[in-house]
């Protein structure tokens, strides 16, 4: 009997000791709820950071900068925008704002898709000396590029005037297709029923030939029509990067110019069979081997042979 009542003696003394611990931890948190409670609870202070209206309308501002706002906030009066599906119209854009500092210009180039349309039309009226450049390619059967689908429904809808805005254009085509440089001449002429002050004459570049020597000879002229005067202390160094050119292609360009204009435009369209195709492309291979039958004869007879 002796085992039993130790057992329970031990267990009434591991009890009470529990007992006592769950006592005091209730006593210790009654104390301090009513020590808590009887505090005034102090407002939180909330700090206020002063700025002044004029900083505010600023960084609004800047969060919602449209086209204009980012040509004065920079300084810049010329503005690119280029229509591109294959990036040519794109890098043509680029090189002409980069090439606008020679001439003491500022100029950026512009993906009108990134652009609010209507800002256009203010751009004569809040931007002094504005000129607009448009580098348009032509996709498809006469088609606008992915990117200026959009600047395009605007010009056909719209009936926004542009009060006298400075503006030149570059086409971007293929004389093989049907609708050659259709977008190009369609901004041009646009442009002028809407106001614009055409201050060049389009441009048009023919990816069946030579387009970069189109776009050369077309943006040469252009900086000679806007600044003539700082073009005169350029023209050195443009004849003679002229005559580098000329001496690394071959004939001038004068002469291939003279060439393309006695072609006929063949108007072949891009759905047109293959065997067409062919068909043009044998003719031509036939002249040029005319031509150069017609070269050896002459240089037999030379030598005698």
């Amino acid at each position: 009997m002796e085992p039993s009542s130790v057992s329970k003696s031990s267990l009434f003394g591991q009890l009470g000791w529990l007992d006592l611990v769950v006592v005091a931890g209730i006593i210790g948190t009654l104390v301090w709820y009513f020590k808590r409670k009887g505090k005034k609870e102090e407002a939180p202070v909330i700090k206020t950071i002063k700025t002044s209206p004029a900083a505010g309308t600023a960084a609004a501002g800047g969060a919602n900068k449209g086209l204009i706002g980012k040509l004065k906030a920079s300084g810049k009066s010329v503005v690119v925008f280029y229509g591109s599906q294959t990036g040519t119209a794109e890098e043509f854009a680029s090189r002409l704002a980069k090439e606008a500092t020679r001439y003491g210009l500022k100029a950026m180039a512009v993906d009108p898709e990134d652009t609010e349309l209507d800002e256009i039309s203010k751009l004569s009226t809040e931007i002094e000396n504005c000129l607009a450049i448009f580098c348009m390619a032509t996709y498809g059967e006469g088609d606008p590029t992915d990117n200026a689908q959009e600047f395009y429904d605007w010009l056909q809808n719209g009936d926004e005037q542009l009060n006298g805005l400075n503006y030149a254009v570059f086409g971007l085509g293929n004389k093989t297709y049907e609708h050659y440089n259709a977008m190009g001449k369609y901004v041009d002429k646009r442009m002028e029923q809407l106001g614009g002050n055409r201050i060049y004459e389009a441009g048009v570049g023919d990816d069946d030939g030579n387009i970069e020597d189109d776009f050369i000879s077309w943006k040469e002229g252009l900086w000679a029509k806007v600044c003539p005067s700082t073009c005169d202390i350029h023209s050195s160094d443009c004849r003679r990067k002229s005559r580098r050119r000329s001496s690394s292609s071959g004939p001038a360009r004068g002469s291939r110019l003279s060439a393309a204009s006695s072609r006929s435009d063949t108007g072949i369209d891009s759905r047109a069979s293959p065997s067409a195709r062919r068909c043009s492309s044998s003719d031509a291979g036939g002249k040029r081997r005319t031509s150069s039958i017609r070269r050896s004869s002459s240089n037999m007879r030379r030598t005698g042979r």
